[in-house]
């Protein structure tokens, strides 16, 4: 008996030639290829070597010495700077007056209402931005020491060296 439906479809063209040719069936019917085990150390290798600092070794892989060098180092420079401020501060201040003072005098004899508002621009720096200026350089200096702590933290704790180096 036939019917007058059509029969169903069960594969494009290229399945069914799959299927009837030995060689494709041979070949479904091998193992997966394996990457040989020297591959993935050769990899590594490599791209390190492409690495564009690939001399540059990471400061938690310093000998001790050199990392307690550096600390002091840096330690020294922020501290002359800290006792230099004051100074330097003077220095500025003096050359931002000078020439502050002879815009605002040019300014005040080309527009009459200009050395009022230079003073109270003057004024709102000294009582709002000044001092504001002081907490926030000494909160970003508090964060950024933080994040260097807990990034040390957690090189220690997970037991290898995370900057820098590539995990295996």
């Amino acid at each position: 008996m036939t019917s007058d439906r059509p029969e169903p479809r069960d594969s494009s063209a290229e399945e069914r030639s799959a299927r009837l040719d030995p060689l494709h069936q041979a070949l479904k019917a091998l193992p997966a290829p394996r990457a040989p085990r020297t591959l993935l150390p050769r990899v590594m290798a490599a791209a390190e070597a492409r690495r564009p600092h690939a001399g540059v070794r990471p400061w938690f892989t310093w000998p001790l010495e050199w990392r307690v060098a550096a600390t002091v180092a840096a330690v020294v420079v922020i501290g002359a700077g800290w006792l230099a401020w004051p100074a330097i501060a003077m220095v500025g201040g003096l050359a931002l007056e000078r020439t502050a003072g002879a815009l605002e005098a040019r300014a005040a004899a080309a527009l009459p209402g200009s050395a009022a508002a230079a003073h109270l621009a003057a004024v709102a720096w000294e009582m709002l931005v000044q001092p504001a200026l002081g907490v926030v350089l000494v909160w970003m200096v508090v964060m950024c020491a933080v994040t260097v702590a807990i990034g040390a933290a957690f090189s220690v704790a997970l037991g290898r060296v995370a900057l820098g180096e590539v995990s295996q």
